[in-house]
């Protein structure tokens, strides 16, 4: 998937908020975000700039990719959920209210 900066951005920040939902960040979930990274040839930058980005923006610049890309962003949501094998609530209410607001079908995928 070849995704523009501002797409990029937006990827980091809602993974970045899976990641924060539940108050700790674990080695895991930092592993998957590098490969994420790695995968898609996100910057330093790109996860300094997603960092200051707005929810609101970086859904609403998702909700804009295809459907094919937006489930991708979907499942890579879902397993950043389980990544640290310790799935909260916070994680799978922050996970449901991205699927709804980014407009797009939940992934068949067991969180």
């Amino acid at each position: 998937m070849i995704l523009t900066k501002i797409e990029k951005q937006a990827v980091v920040k809602v993974l970045m908020d899976i990641i924060n939902s539940d108050g700790r960040v674990s080695p895991s979930e930092v592993l998957y975000l590098n490969q994420l990274k790695n995968a898609l040839d996100i910057s330093m930058s790109d996860i300094e700039e997603a960092a200051g980005m707005s929810v609101m923006r970086a859904v609403s610049t998702i909700r804009n990719m295809s459907q094919d890309e937006k489930k991708i962003v979907a499942v890579m949501l879902g397993e950043m959920v389980k990544a640290d094998n310790n799935v909260t609530e916070d994680e799978v209410k922050m996970y449901f209210a991205i699927i709804g607001a980014i407009e797009v079908e939940i992934p068949n995928i067991r969180i």
